[in-house]
């Protein structure tokens, strides 16, 4: 029979609340917004197609860029950035990793699609032809309204 190992016992902690351990670390790091407003100061003309996702103990901060040319940009001018944006968040940036993160950022509103311009006369004259040898009334109708609307989009530049 194999000697028994001595068994480890389990020591238990006092309870401590949660927010006590959360704030140990939060101290630690920028607030994310306060990085994010510094951010939108200090980088310029990139401020809408980049966002900071990730500060790390290190000093490191990590960029979600739109697209690659953003990222490449970012990434040239990392030295730059880093100091600008440690004057602004009033912490020690060591360096900016630029990453390629679109889905981060928040969603552009597209402009709303223009309305179809009406069909003019010349589209009603040519769809009028088109559907003349119709014999049902609605049906010919409808054709008729089809037809000048597509020859009006295909017109309209």
């Amino acid at each position: 029979m194999p000697p028994e190992r001595p068994r480890w016992k389990r020591r238990r902690r006092d309870a401590f609340a949660a927010t006590d351990l959360l704030a140990k670390y939060l101290d630690r790091a920028p607030q994310q917004g306060d990085l994010a407003s510094a951010w939108q100061r200090a980088v310029g003309r990139y401020a809408d197609e980049s966002l900071p996702i990730r500060a790390s103990k290190a000093g490191v901060v990590t960029i979600a860029c739109a697209d690659a040319s953003v990222a490449q940009d970012i990434a040239a001018r990392a030295d730059r950035l880093a100091e600008a944006l440690g004057r602004e968040a009033g912490v020690q940036v060591r360096g900016i990793r630029a990453v390629i993160a679109d889905h981060v950022l928040p969603a552009k509103e597209a402009p709303a699609p223009r309305p179809p311009e009406p069909p003019g006369e010349a589209a009603r004259a040519a769809a009028a032809g088109i559907a003349a040898q119709v014999e049902d009334e609605q049906v010919r109708a409808a054709i008729e309204r089809a037809a000048a609307a597509a020859l009006q989009r295909r017109w309209t530049p």
